[in-house]
């Protein structure tokens, strides 16, 4: 494990599974969860933060076409591939000081096209900052970027209250995917992705996070009561799509930035 520092406030990365952050205490208060993994489910899907890539959510029937090929994928949540392929792989830790650490994993040969992740991780005095690349130095290949946090439901005896307010959500269709944003925001508890340009926000009575990415893209997920995900996407699901994907290509790879940062209030 890898830990982190900055004064009061520390922070641990697992490079072995998924280089997830396992733990994040704000002046020595957890607020990185997790939940149980229900019958059937990824148990690495359920626990701290992980980066998901080449593809984030739900590939519809684990295929897509690009460049006017079919491609497959595994099959990991009933007809469709979930949550990327670098989950729960080793990550190789390339740099690495008292306050960040930089990891690089290659992708695995279930991905046609080849191709790397890396992910920074750097800690300061009021934010952790998150940095996601996935890349390609030899052809361009569609990718859908994610990060996918858990968050405590209560922190030093305070519930936590998510300030979350979408322009619009990504309605479902029947297969259980995603279709064109509307403006009805559904029935909570939410598993939907949502359009929201602004800083969702979590405050446990005093201690307030507040999450910046560099995407609209975010999916709340709070149908369990251990724990509730806000997962910056780059792309909603189904996000290989050719009107949904990000093109990396050998020298431009795709990107998600996602900050966290935190402040106590009187």
């Amino acid at each position: 494990m890898i830990v982190l520092r900055a004064g009061a406030h520390r922070a641990e990365v697992d490079p072995a599974l998924g280089g997830r952050l396992r733990s994040l205490r704000i002046d020595g208060d957890e607020v990185i969860g997790g939940a149980p993994a229900p019958a059937g489910g990824t148990p690495s899907w359920f626990s701290g933060c992980f980066p998901m890539a080449p593809y984030a959510g739900n590939v519809r029937d684990a295929a897509f076409t690009f460049a006017g090929a079919r491609h497959e994928l595994p099959r990991n949540n009933g007809a469709h591939a979930t949550h990327g392929l670098v989950d729960d792989t080793p990550w190789q830790v390339l740099a690495q000081d008292d306050h960040a650490v930089t990891l690089r994993t290659e992708l695995p040969a279930a991905w046609p096209f080849g191709g790397w992740v890396e992910q920074r991780i750097r800690m300061g005095a009021s934010a952790l900052s998150l940095s996601l690349r996935c890349g390609n130095d030899e052809r361009a290949m569609p990718v859908a970027l994610g990060f996918h946090p858990w968050f405590r439901p209560e922190v030093a005896g305070h519930p936590a209250q998510l300030d979350f307010r979408p322009e619009a959500r990504y309605a479902a269709d029947g297969s259980g995917l995603f279709g064109e944003p509307v403006p009805d925001l559904g029935a909570r508890p939410w598993d939907d992705p949502f359009v929201h340009p602004g800083t969702p926000r979590i405050d446990w009575g005093p201690l307030r996070l507040t999450l910046s990415a560099s995407t609209p893209v975010w999916l709340v997920y709070e149908r369990q009561a251990e724990g509730f995900c806000v997962e910056p996407l780059t792309a909603p699901p189904d996000g290989l799509a050719a009107d949904r994907a990000q093109i990396a290509r050998p020298g431009f790879p795709s990107r998600l930035d996602l900050r966290l940062s935190w402040a106590r209030r009187a």
